[in-house]
């Protein structure tokens, strides 16, 4: 290379250690450097074209390289039929469905032409539509324009949609809307939108197949906001939320419809409700239901339903002054029972230990179911002034192997006289003596801090 020739002339005539002696260089010296320094001037296009040559071939061996990798990679020899189930253990690995719709359209039919093809033939990544899709530059956008394309690709499967825009009533409308061909298909819903909306909801769509469906409630409350679900013959599931900011004044305008099918209902709302109102919509659905998850108030007005049988209830679940239900619930196969405090967002709290002690309650009605009994799990996160009644409460369950106890406020039943209560004694018989597994979840004290 020329420049290399050239710089060894240069080097020999001007360089670090003359210039550090003092060296001064003649005229004729002063030309002769003058003269390198354009030459040398002149190779630089030459070497940053060199450069740029080399830089490319360097991206290219980089590219083969990645090449090699990908077609000796193990996930190529694997069957596509593996590869398709890899694929929705993926899918079933994300937990909201915007996350899933992206892991679908953004990643997975993105690969490679094999993957996206192996994407769109497998329906089941495409049955959760979100009214809105997580794009790669991180936001979010409606997801209208290839609606048809992403029903088209989950072939006859039920369909799975959700709106998380509690503020966007309007978006949700308009997904309807285009949606409104497939609504036979849908049979699972996971909706924030208003009272309003829902109540007017029944005239405009007809949704016969849901079978599982969560609502995130949100304004001011409208009795007929929950009427579409009588339309939902087979509806098995029914969660519904709602946090308001002033309790006292709520519960009166809503209304439960009476749903046979149901063997799973959550009731999440900060709120009061009166006791006729859980009632009958329990009456309805009391055959099959299975599970049960009341976190709520009640109001003062009394209760004219006698008591009620709940034949398949395994799992129940209370928070807030829910625990006043069980003086009119029976539930012989009842296995698994949640007790605990709940404090609400917007500085509002409402904890057992501020409403009444529950352990009364709760002794009565474990007393109230034959043995042998199938009660072998208790999670009690509830509060109350001693712990006393607590302990005569778990006196009562002495066939339970599951305890969890988790303390949520500064007092709470995790104590000293628990511990003592709890460990087993020589020559004596253990208080819980088929408990195969213990657990105590504890928060520190605030007055107990600077101890």
């Amino acid at each position: 290379m020329r420049a290399e020739d050239l710089l060894k002339q240069a080097t020999s005539v001007a360089n670090l250690d003359l210039q550090r002696n003092g060296f001064v260089p003649s005229t004729s010296e002063v030309q002769h450097i003058h003269e390198l320094s354009h030459a040398l001037s002149s190779e630089l296009p030459t070497i940053d074209a060199e450069i740029e040559r080399l830089d490319g071939l360097r991206k290219r061996v980089f590219t083969q390289l990645d090449v090699h990798k990908s077609i000796t990679s193990p996930v190529r020899r694997l069957p596509l039929e593996i590869l398709s189930e890899v694929f929705a253990i993926l899918y079933d690995e994300e937990i909201e469905s915007w996350d899933k719709a992206y892991i679908t359209i953004y990643i997975l039919s993105r690969v490679c032409s094999t993957w996206r093809a192996l994407a769109r033939g497998t329906p089941r990544l495409w049955l959760e539509i979100p009214t809105l899709v997580h794009t790669p530059r991180d936001t979010y956008h409606p997801h209208m324009h290839h609606l048809e394309d992403h029903i088209s690709l989950s072939g006859s499967l039920p369909l799975r949609l959700s709106h998380h825009e509690p503020a966007d009533d309007i978006l949700l409308d308009r997904f309807l809307l285009k949606f409104r061909p497939h609504l036979p298909r849908l049979a699972y819903i996971d909706i924030d939108g208003s009272y309003y909306y829902f109540s007017v909801m029944r005239s405009l769509f007809n949704v016969p197949n849901l079978v599982e469906v969560m609502l995130v409630l949100h304004g001011a409350p409208h009795p007929v906001a929950l009427d579409f679900l009588l339309d939902a013959k087979e509806l098995e599931t029914l969660e519904l939320s709602h946090t308001n900011t002033d309790p006292e004044n709520f519960a009166r305008d809503i209304r439960l419809p009476a749903l046979p099918t149901l063997t799973s209902l959550s009731l999440e709302f900060n709120a009061l409700m009166s006791m006729d109102t859980l009632m009958g919509a329990l009456y309805a659905c009391c055959s099959g239901l299975e599970f049960l998850n009341l976190s709520l108030g009640f109001t003062r007005d009394a209760c004219t339903f006698t008591r009620l049988e709940l034949p398949a209830l395994t799992s129940l679940r209370l928070a807030d002054t829910g625990y006043t239900i069980l003086e009119y619930l029976s539930t012989p196969s009842l296995e698994v029972l949640c007790i605990s405090a709940a404090i609400e967002p917007f500085g509002v709290t409402a904890t057992m230990e501020s409403d009444g002690d529950p352990f009364p309650s709760l002794t009565a009605f474990v007393t109230r179911i034959p043995r042998p009994r199938k009660l072998k799990e208790l999670r009690a996160g509830a509060t109350t002034r001693s712990v006393d009644t607590f302990l005569g409460f778990l006196d009562n369950l002495d066939d339970l192997e599951v305890l969890l106890i988790g303390d949520r406020s500064y007092t709470g039943l995790f104590s000293k006289d628990l511990l003592t209560w709890l460990t087993c004694v020589d020559d004596q018989e253990p208080h819980l003596p088929h408990l195969k597994r213990l657990e105590l979840y504890l928060r520190r004290r605030r007055d107990c801090r600077r101890k």
